[in-house]
């Protein structure tokens, strides 16, 4: 999707089938942006959880897991863009994407299963 808009904050290279210039300096600013993303919900979740109390319990070794998780995804696209260019390297971009949710859904409804002796 085109947002004229926001077409100065993307990078020039995404849509080239040319391999970036810098793709450690992409996969750092990727990266910051994805942590920063994460710190911003995680922060807002733990203002919640001490203004409010616990109502459920927190699974907190999931937020440094998908902050990897994240980092990983980051330098892998970036080296795929280096090594095969920038367009293909948003193509694994997707699928990573698609996998990651579907892997959300399936969880979500082995989560919402009913349990064995539950009324």
């Amino acid at each position: 999707m085109e947002i004229p808009q926001l077409r100065h904050l993307e990078d020039e290279q995404t849509e080239a089938d040319a391999r970036p210039a810098r793709p450690m300096q992409m996969a750092l600013r990727n990266a910051s942006i994805a942590l920063l993303g994460l710190l911003a919900v995680g922060g807002g979740y733990a203002v919640k959880y001490y203004l409010h109390g616990a109502t459920n319990p927190v699974a907190w070794w999931i937020w440094p897991s998908v902050a990897a998780f994240a980092v990983v995804v980051c330098f892998a696209h970036a080296l795929l863009a280096s090594q095969f260019g920038a367009r293909k390297a948003g193509i694994f971009l997707k699928i990573v994407c698609v996998m990651v949710l579907a892997g959300m859904l399936i969880a979500l409804k082995v989560y919402l299963m009913p349990k064995e002796g539950a009324i």
